[in-house]
């Protein structure tokens, strides 16, 4: 999915479907495909799905050991190894999104317009 691409619903909430390169290209594609007098366009952006997972695990791991046994753990891992185990949980995450056949929202809508016709 590339930005800036342009889309087409019947509706303001749901767009999905064949993505085009230019406003006027959509807005043909529109006037054919929806049998109403008025449908909406609007633009693609792509958006950071991801998020910081592992400095979040690796603080609820140090705080339920910590209330469990009393003592205090991975204090010395490092930013850069933090965001290593981030890039792994994901290459994990997508491959089994895949398997389930499951999918994540691959863009937002940005600049809904209606058009009438």
């Amino acid at each position: 999915m590339e930005d800036n691409k342009w889309i087409h619903s019947r509706d303001e909430e749901y767009f999905s479907g064949e993505e085009f390169d230019t406003k006027e290209e959509c807005i043909e594609d529109g006037k054919e495909y929806y049998d109403g007098n008025s449908f909406y366009i609007g633009l693609t952006k792509d958006f950071n799905k991801k998020i910081d997972i592992a400095e979040t695990a690796i603080e609820m791991l140090r705080e339920r050991v910590y209330d469990s046994c009393g003592l205090e753990c991975l204090e010395n891992v490092n930013l850069e190894n933090v965001k290593k185990l981030d890039n792994m949980f994901w290459e994990i995450f997508e491959k089994w999104l895949k398997e389930e056949k499951e999918f994540l929202c691959h863009y937002k809508v940005i600049d809904i317009e209606k058009v009438e016709f």
